[in-house]
């Protein structure tokens, strides 16, 4: 007997939240079958688990068997994250005569937040919980290359498409944002206008630009795109090349074969010898030279003698190339990774899901190569019965394609079936299957017929039910949108089986349907229960619109015009770009592939991976799979369509006015000039048709660009945006090769400086039919000289210097020029060659940097405005010390709104130094500790700058703890010092205190630290320091004495709300100030002593106070203390701010604000703290920078200023530029370049209401080292040289009474020369050393320097001949001021002997 079908509609999927964890469907309904009553009259509510805003909630209704009207009531109830109440109700009725209606509930109110469903009739209510989602649209990022130099400009486009990549205009509130290498904002835009779904805009890149990893973010609403690109000094390469090797080879083939090939970037091949190393697991296993002649070489490498593996055995291993090109001196590395396998062949079953006992299954195995090519034809494979036993066994015969298919009869009783697979040199496997069950017994299975499933073209599926039924409901849904809803009977004629419990179903899948595909087939049975399954295709990935880019020629001449044909469909607007093929040897990534499209639609798919809900009974899991729901008492399926809007006519297509023919290019240019890296960044609307029979709607358009003139090939790239047709990629990247028979090549490095001597090579490449004799000649230019010119084969003639050179066809040739640069910025090198046959120029630009050493002076101003006071003036000036290069000085402004402003965009360099100690970690801790605090209580923390700060934070809480004793105190070095710290372990538990409330600290670190300096405490009161600090100057005046006592008392009082177990102590402390406060002698001590009493409320406040601000200096502007003028004032270092000022006016500030002084007082003193900020918001040295920081954000979350200012800036020489600083840009530093020669600037600044702002001028200059006041002798003293290696021994003494805080001691290699660490000596005073610039630097770290000379021994050794050598630099600095310091330049023997020795 046939059964009786019920049938149900689904409703479409909705767009799944981008990165939302995958959710469970809900729990099944259990129902007891057996007492379970089927209504009479049923009906079905289906909706989707998920709500967006924008997108209409569409809820379907059925009837079925209706005697009486049913009145159903819908309601969305909720709450949004913003407590807003919402609450939508719907009522539906269904009748006999109308079995179905629909319900849409508008959401452009519905915000994110908890909202459920509700059903309810007269005799049933459930409900359901929804789950908001963000998705609405796809974004796509585009850079114009992936790697820039400073001064590049930095192109992009973002692209905005909906779920089938049409473009849309997206409704949201949205910025682009782009960050430097350190998470810092560069710029951004806020609300940016999307033009048929594309937003375009650049940044130029300052010269100056920090170098690193950048990022270019988007932001719409809650989703978020972004793209990395990098800055970087780079040259392109002249050479690429590649290490072959077969990723798996069999043992018996005896040998893996390698190839290697070396070519040059415009398609020449290399020559020369590679080195080849075979790793495994890290150990080398085989080294090898190879010569590559013509642009390759093959060899073979045993699989026994040289990779030592045994029959039978496994082995995995890594080839390494490296190849430096012996004409152009470019080195290029590759690797790959390949296995040596036992077994030549796999065998990959396929059968069945499920099983059917007493029926055939049906299954198919391939036997390929791990290449994938089949298995001879004839090869046997053996099928044996695992589970059961009792199948017999056969032999199957591979065919032509590698595949062969059979069936076995499943016994009756068998819950799983297991096949094991056998052949000859192949690992075996196995095919398997198991029974699904119903309560009833009855099952459903799908099998997806079409083995690659594509757009356009049919897909195939087979429907096998476990007993005879009419027909089953199947449903399509892709991208949360259900496309397809129809019913299949059994006894249909596609039934190629003639198995009436089996049937064929096909569906033509356009791009709605992509990325995947789910398909959903059951039927309900007359107890009411559902039988249902699920299948899950994934597509073919194919883009609903096409992009074809074809040049009319890949070969053109430098300069010459390209035409390229562009063919798309009409309507669409194609963005180009075509960038040099090196850049992507230096990094990819910065285009848009096929990857990233599927990558992202996948997220609209509620099933993102194939679940195998087909194993489950109950039906609610199958629709759950879907992302639906179904209300109730007895589901029936109907049908819903989806209409496809319509196009508009071709004539009603807006298309531009004609600007007219491109202008015409004169003809060949004899030098070249234009080296763009990218060019062809344009958009080229389709309108034209392309006058297809098959599509009228394919179009294509005609442009012609000018190339550049480098020699190599541009990769063109383009994408296809439409309303209509949604987007498209060329299948392909088509490219045009710049190229001539005959040209030079003229690579320069990034830059040189000033007075050196550079080493040009200039390279002859002949590519003729024939060979030639040509004149070369280099044009001469004031701004450099020419050097050993007989050396090199040059003559001095009137405008050139010359050289003839025969190039021989197919060799190539390499001059060299020496040149010495005599200014700065760039001067032009011109080379050509001229022949009978053939010539070529090449004019580049030469960076051209100064000698000595960088500095930097910056002066600020902090301007506070209101009504009283709405416009001031200031001025600002730039003195350089006689000893700065004049013609080096590169002067800018910076304006912040915030007081922290500079600081927030250089976190990572306001102290400069890695956490090499305990010392030095607090040193970056505690100003992030502090900033954090002030953007926090001022409520202008950012999520962004929550997650940096955070993450720096917790990075240096755990640097710290590597430095914490075995008793609780913190040391420089931890365990290696002999005792920890009093001062130091104050310092760590005061800003880990802080910390508390930002990252998870340990309290056990907090009271174990508390009770080490509680144990150093005195009877009476004072505390004492056991230990040392190596930076004595991070203490201050708060290292000893009454100084120390002072700063304890402090950080007990900070910590009492958490440890009150501490008052005692801190009482008695307080005591032992009251009592001493008079004896002070210093003012660094009677600032630390007026802080701590104050901030405890104690009596004798005022008293301290009173002294401490006699101390003080107080003009019409500032208030600020200072301490006794140092040894030379001349010295220009010495006229900048001082850690010690910084820090006692620090302390004072923090008095003045803790007493409740009147603004205009703490104003004075903020402004002399903002004075001497430097560039990057920081101070001289380091514990200068973590006080004022304290207390500068104590000011500011003390006193809440408005920021509503204009500026005028306006420099002595040069133009004025203009600022605005207000709410929106608070945070961000705005910089402007000012003319070089500006030595001052006049500041106007007005606001209409109030605000403030902190304005900079920043004049960075070179200092000639011999003017240099040291504080450190440095000298050197070689052993002996010779031409493969050299050693001396470097001496430094610290020239001040007593010993240094730890030093820096910096020794550049010669060119050409590299480190030996393993033969270099070391001294006990030295803690680190580090080896970097591949060698060619040291750094050794002195944990003091004291008046007697403390040595170390250098060896280095020569990789590379450079002729010529130049003096290399040794510098000797404190680690903590950077002032401090001491340099010299060494000058190496001869070395064209033989080894010798100097004494």
């Amino acid at each position: 007997m046939k059964l009786t079908i019920l049938f149900c509609v689904i409703l479409p999927l909705v767009v799944l939240a981008q990165d939302m964890p995958k959710r469970p469907p809900p729990p099944p309904i259990e129902v007891d079958e057996d007492t379970r009553i089927i209504p009479k009259s049923v009906f079905t509510v289906v909706a989707p688990y998920d709500i967006r805003q924008g997108k209409s909630y569409n809820i379907y209704v059925r009837g079925f068997n209706i005697k009486n009207s049913v009145r159903l009531t819908i309601r969305i109830n909720g709450t949004s994250d913003s407590g807003d109440v919402l609450s939508i109700k719907k009522t539906a009725t269904i009748t006999r005569s109308s079995s179905r209606t629909s319900v849409s509930i508008d959401t452009s109110s519905i915000t994110r937040g908890n909202y459920a469903l509700y059903v309810e009739t007269e005799n049933f209510a459930e409900k359901r919980s929804l789950t908001y989602i963000t998705k609405q649209y796809s974004f796509l990022l585009q850079l114009s290359k992936a790697i820039f130099l400073p001064g590049d400009l930095l192109q992009f486009r973002v692209y905005a498409v909906d779920s089938e990549t049409k473009a849309v205009t997206p409704k949201c509130s949205n910025i682009v944002s782009i960050t430097d290498g350190n998470g810092n904002e560069i710029t951004s835009f806020k609300n940016v206008s999307f033009n048929r779904g594309k937003y375009e805009n650049s940044l130029q890149l300052s010269s100056k630009a920090g170098l690193g990893v950048w990022n270019v973010q988007f932001q719409c609403d809650e989703q978020i795109i972004s793209k990395e690109f990098e800055v970087a000094e780079y040259t392109l390469p002249l050479i690429q090349g590649s290490i072959s090797v077969p990723s798996d080879t069999p043992f018996k083939f005896g040998k893996v074969p390698i190839t290697v090939e070396v070519s040059y970037t415009f398609g020449g091949d290399a020559s020369g010898n590679a080195t080849v190393t075979i790793q495994r697991y890290g150990t080398n296993m085989l080294k090898r030279t190879v010569v590559i002649t013509s642009g390759s070489a093959t060899f073979d490498v045993d699989i026994v003698k040289d990779l030592q593996v045994q029959a039978g055995g496994y082995g995995y291993f890594q080839a390494n190339l490296v190849f430096e090109d012996p004409l152009t001196g470019n080195k290029i590395t590759d690797q790959k990774s390949f296995a040596i396998t036992p077994y030549t062949y796999n065998i990959y079953p396929q059968g069945d899901q499920s099983i059917k006992p007493g029926t055939p299954f049906k299954f198919t195995i391939a036997l390929k190569k791990y290449d994938g090519s089949p298995a001879p034809a004839g090869t046997k494979v053996k099928v044996t019965g695992q589970s059961p036993t009792t199948i017999p066994s056969q032999t199957l015969i591979i065919g032509a394609d590698g595949t062969a298919s059979s069936s076995v009869m499943v016994p009756t009783g068998t819950e799983y079936l297991s096949l094991k697979l056998t052949a000859a040199d192949a690992y075996d496997n196995y095919v398997g299957a198991g029974i699904i069950r119903y309560s009833s017994g009855s099952y459903l299975q799908i099998d997806v017929l079409t083995e690659t499933p594509k757009l356009g073209q049919r897909v195939y599926f087979k429907i096998r039910s476990g007993e005879t039924i009419d027909f089953v409901m199947v449903h399509i849904v892709a991208k949360g949108v259900l496309l397809e809803s129809t019913k299949v009977y059994f006894d249909d004629d596609s039934n190629e089986d003639d198995d009436l419990n089996t049937v064929v179903y096909s569906f033509k899948p356009s791009f709605k349907y992509a990325p995947a595909t789910q398909i959903i087939a059951y039927y309900i049975k007359e107890n009411g229960d559902f039988v249902t399954t699920q299948a899950y295709i994934q597509l073919d990935k194919e883009l609903p619109n096409y992009l074809k880019i074809s040049p009319a020629t890949r070969e053109v001449k430098p300069a010459a015009k390209i035409n390229l044909k562009i063919e798309s469909y009409i309507g669409s607007r194609v963005s180009l770009v075509a960038m040099d093929q090196r850049l992507l040897a230096l990094k990819g990534g910065s285009n848009i592939t096929k990857q990233n499209i599927f990558d992202d639609l996948q997220q609209y798919n509620w099933n993102n991976v194939q679940y195998d809900w087909g194993n489950i009974a109950d039906y609610e899991f199958t629709f759950g799979g879907t992302g639906l729901f179904v209300f109730t008492n007895i589901p029936r399926p109907t049908r819903r369509y989806w209409p496809r809007p319509d196009r508009p006519d071709r004539e009603e297509m807006e298309r531009p006015a004609d600007k007219g023919a491109a202008k015409k290019v004169g003809g060949d240019v004899k030098v070249r000039k234009d080296f763009r890296e990218v060019f062809l960044w344009r958009e080229v609307p389709i309108y034209d048709s392309a006058d297809d029979d098959d599509d009228e709607w394919k179009g294509l358009e005609r442009i012609s660009e000018t190339v550049p003139e480098s020699i190599t090939t541009y990769l063109i790239y383009g994408v296809s945006m439409s309303k209509y047709d949604g987007i498209g990629l060329s299948d392909n990247v088509p490219s045009v090769t710049i190229f001539l028979p005959f040209f030079l090549s003229v690579e320069l490095p990034y830059s040189v400086k000033r007075n050196e001597v550079l080493l040009q090579d200039i390279l002859v490449f002949n590519y003729l039919k024939k060979s030639q004799t040509v004149e070369v000649k280099v044009t001469k230019d004031a701004k450099f000289t020419a050097v050993d010119l007989t050396k090199y084969g040059w003559k001095d003639t009137t405008g050139f210097y010359t050289q003839s050179v025969t190039t021989v066809v197919g060799q190539n040739i390499k001059l060299q020029f020496a040149l010495k640069p005599k200014t700065l910025g760039f001067i032009s090198f011109e080379v050509t060659a001229k022949g009978s046959l053939a010539g070529d120029g090449i004019k580049k630009q030469l960076r051209v940097i100064p000698e000595g050493i960088p500095r930097s002076i910056t002066s600020s101003v902090f301007l506070a405005l209101d009504s009283k006071t709405p416009t001031i003036q200031s001025q600002l000036k730039c003195n350089l010390p006689d000893s700065a290069y004049q013609d080096t000085t590169e002067i800018s402004a910076t304006v912040a709104g915030d007081i922290f402003g500079k600081a927030l965009s250089n976190l990572d360099k306001l102290i400069s130094m890695p956490g090499g100690c305990g010392e030095q970690t607090m040193l970056s801790l505690a100003p992030d500790i502090a900033i954090y605090d002030y953007l926090s209580a001022s409520g202008k923390l950012t999520p962004t700058l929550q997650g940096t700060l955070q993450s720096y934070i917790l990075a240096g809480y755990q640097n710290e703890l590597r430095y914490q004793r075995f008793d609780g105190s913190f040391s420089a070095f931890g365990e290696s010092d002999p005792s920890g710290s009093t001062w130091l372990t104050a310092y760590v538990i005061e800003y880990f205190y802080f910390a508390k409330t930002i990252v998870t600290i340990d309290s056990n670190v907090i009271a174990n630290g508390a009770d080490f300096v509680q144990q150093q405490q005195n009877a009476d009161g004072s505390f004492r320091e056991p230990g040392r600090v190596i930076h004595v100057d991070m203490q201050g005046g708060s290292g000893a004495g009454i100084g120390l006592t002072a700063y304890c008392a402090i950080m007990f009082t900070i910590i009492l709300p958490g440890y009150p177990e501490y008052t005692a102590t801190r009482d008695s402390a307080v005591q032992y100030l009251e009592n001493n406060f008079n004896s002070s002698s210093t003012t660094y001590e009677l600032g630390v002593i007026a802080y701590a009493l104050e901030l405890v409320g104690s009596s004798q406040a005022d008293a301290a106070y009173d002294l401490f601000y006699n101390r003080s200096t107080e003009t019409s502007l500032m208030l600020f203390w200072a301490a006794p003028a140092p040894i030379s004032p001349d010295f220009w270092y010495y006229n900048q701010a001082r850690s010690l000022d910084i820090e006692i006016t620090s302390y004072g500030l923090l008095t003045v604000i803790k007493r409740g002084g009147g603004l205009p007082s703490i104003l004075k003193i903020v402004k002399y703290l903002v004075s001497k900020s430097n560039s990057l918001g920081g101070y001289t040295s380091s514990q200068d920078t973590v006080m004022a920081f304290y207390a500068l954000s104590q000011f500011a979350r003390t006193f809440a200023l408005n920021t509503n200012v204009a500026l005028i800036l306006a420099p002595n020489v040069g133009s004025s530029v203009s600022a605005t600083v207000d709410s929106t840009n608070a945070f961000t530093l705005q910089s402007f370049e000012l003319n070089p020669g500006a030595r001052s600037m006049n500041i106007t600044a007005t606001t209409s209401d109030s605000g403030l702002a902190i304005v900079s001028l920043i004049c960075n200059f070179y200092e000639d080292p011999t003017k240099v006041v040291p504080v450190f002798n440095v000298n050197y003293n070689f052993g002996f040289a010779c031409s493969y290696r050299i050693s001396f021994e470097v001496c430094t003494s610290y020239i001040p009474t007593g010993n240094s805080n730890m030093a820096i001691m910096i020794v550049n290699m010669p060119s050409g020369f590299v480190y030996n660490e393993w033969q270099s000596q070391s001294n006990p005073d030295i803690s680190q050393t580090e080896v970097t610039n591949q060698g060619s630097k040291v750094t050794f770290y002195f944990n003091t320097i004291s008046n007697v000379n403390s040595c170390v021994s250098v060896n280095a050794y020569r990789s590379k001949f450079v002729a010529e050598l130049k003096p290399a630099t040794i510098e000797v600095y404190d680690y903590y001021d950077t002032s401090k310091q001491g340099m010299t330049s060494y000058q190496v023997p001869d070395l064209s002997g033989p080894c010798y020795y100097y004494r």
